[in-house]
């Protein structure tokens, strides 16, 4: 079964103790959310899970058959346009060019780029439809294994749902897994089964909450209760007002 295993994680920046004793376990079909105040570490965790950071100490083990990351930034090559951008990966795994350009076309119709859109370059995008590009471009390959560090962060709230629909619809179709990190519990909520609260300085995991109701049937009224139950709980107050001090 694939599988992401990491044991007795710890990471330092020079003299700075960034990650302590990080245990987690992910499966084929899990969705899990990282939360925690800035600077706490979230971003290196999921760096060191994706192999973009070596290990210091601990252990990481990785069966997934693959994986791709998406950032807050689109980080598009600003000299292709919308569709080679799309198409990067495939090309890169070798796919004959006609299949690729095919299939890139495909999922970015599906992710609400139209035909117009397809020869423009990023400094031609919004700030909105680049974003849809990045995620086509992590999707298109048919990942396993969806790491996203603050996909929709700087996204209008009816942009934000739109692809975070789309984003579960995906993850239901392929029964593929995701690790995500937000600041935002809302997103955490309507995109998780399992949320994880990360404490800064150093940043160890120090709660877990679960979720069982499935993510396609949590309505706006679930998800601004839940929200509100999340942020509520002394453990998050807690962590956010070290984060202010």
């Amino acid at each position: 079964m694939e599988k992401l295993s990491v044991q007795g994680l710890y990471h330092r920046f020079g003299y700075a103790e960034i990650l302590r004793n990080i245990h987690l376990d992910l499966h084929r079909g899990d969705t899990l959310s990282i939360i925690g105040p800035s600077g706490g570490g979230k971003s290196t965790l999921l760096k060191l899970c994706a192999g973009l950071l070596d290990i210091q100490e601990g252990s990481i083990e990785c069966s997934f058959a693959s994986s791709t990351i998406a950032f807050q930034e689109p980080r598009l090559l600003p000299w292709k346009n919308t569709i080679d951008n799309i198409a990067l990966g495939l090309l890169h795994q070798k796919t004959p060019l006609k299949e690729a350009i095919h299939r890139s076309k495909e999922i970015a119709s599906r992710f609400g780029l139209k035909e117009c859109d397809f020869e423009k370059f990023p400094k031609d995008l919004s700030g909105g439809m680049r974003q849809r590009v990045s995620l086509a471009r992590a999707l298109v390959g048919n990942p396993t294994l969806l790491f996203l560090d603050e996909p929709f962060s700087a996204l209008d709230i009816g942009i934000k749902k739109e692809l975070s629909t789309l984003l579960l619809e995906y993850l239901q179709e392929n029964r593929a897994t995701l690790f995500l990190i937000t600041h935002d519990p809302r997103e955490a909520i309507a995109l998780s089964d399992k949320i994880l609260l990360l404490k800064a300085d150093p940043g160890e995991i120090i709660h877990t909450f679960e979720l069982s109701t499935p993510a396609l049937e949590r309505n706006e009224s679930y998800l601004l209760e839940e929200s509100a139950r999340l942020l509520a709980h002394p453990l998050v107050v807690q962590t956010f007002t070290w984060e202010l001090r």
